[in-house]
């Protein structure tokens, strides 16, 4: 009976801990005093490298030619890897702009995303300049924890941006499936 009871008590934690996680990124890391998100996706072995390769650089053209909020868009076909340099709206009340780099590397167990360089515009009261603040001084705890008139704006920024980096994820992970 006690076998029965322990194994229930295991699936509850394993189910509770994977129901907690609702993304591949739910904290800000932050990596030599920079934050810096990285995760590993596991791949479908019976693709080779080059043809995981080939279907990234397909969604990635397909994706990001054109887009007027694009900075940089590379390939390097030797070492499959794709580089992003990009602006997006965080869709926030504070009409928040992010600009950010990606890499993804494609290797034959799977592919390793590197999101970085990671900054935030936002209009100035008053002046046509926005104000530019680092992810360092926005989402990270140490920012999120201070308590002053900017809070909601990196909490709100925080959330935005974990959410808008689970989905380039989840986007990147389906074309592996």
């Amino acid at each position: 009976m006690k076998k029965y009871f322990f194994i229930l008590i295991f699936f509850s934690v394993s189910f509770l801990t994977m129901n907690a996680q609702n993304g591949a990124f739910n904290s800000v890391p932050v990596v030599n005093g920079k934050v810096v998100f990285e995760q590993f996706i596991h791949t479908q072995s019976a693709l080779s490298a080059d043809q995981k390769y080939a279907a990234l650089s397909e969604w990635g053209k397909n994706k990001y030619t054109g887009n007027p909020n694009l900075s940089g868009l590379r390939f390097d076909d030797r070492t499959r890897t794709m580089t992003v340099s990009m602006r997006s709206d965080l869709g926030i009340q504070e009409r928040m702009t992010m600009s950010y780099r990606f890499d993804v590397s494609v290797t034959p167990a799977g592919c390793m995303i590197v999101i970085r360089d990671i900054s935030y515009q936002r209009p100035q009261a008053g002046s046509i300049i926005p104000v530019t603040l680092s992810a360092e001084q926005t989402i990270t705890d140490q920012a999120i924890a201070i308590n002053d008139d900017d809070s909601t704006l990196r909490n709100n920024t925080r959330r935005a941006t974990l959410a808008f980096f689970n989905g380039l994820f989840a986007e990147i992970e389906r074309l592996f499936q």
